[in-house]
């Protein structure tokens, strides 16, 4: 596989996955505060495991990033946040 196919298939995956955390925490499928402690909880265990590469941990240190951004509290009777996918993507493209 060439090596530019090889990354668009990942940065879709990135995408999917952020879409799909996303779908959990927005429907109650899983509240944020579950969602973030244990994804807190496996980036600390990864981050004091020896051998780990620091580049494999960004994509989990960039979806706890945007988890946090996309689900701070909102002041009562404000609109909730509306996700910008088109936005997000153009991030993961480095657009």
């Amino acid at each position: 596989m060439a090596e530019t196919d090889l990354e668009t298939r990942l940065t879709g995956i990135v995408l999917a996955q952020q879409v799909l955390v996303e779908a959990l925490v927005r429907h109650d499928a899983i509240a944020y505060h579950q969602m973030r402690e244990t994804m807190a909880q496996a980036l600390a265990t990864l981050e004091s495991a020896e051998g780990v590469n620091d580049a494999v941990l960004a994509p989990l240190r960039g979806q706890l990033a945007l988890l946090d951004a996309a689900h701070q509290p909102v002041e009562p009777g404000a609109a909730p946040r509306v996700r910008d996918w088109r936005e997000l993507l153009a991030a993961q493209l480095g657009k």
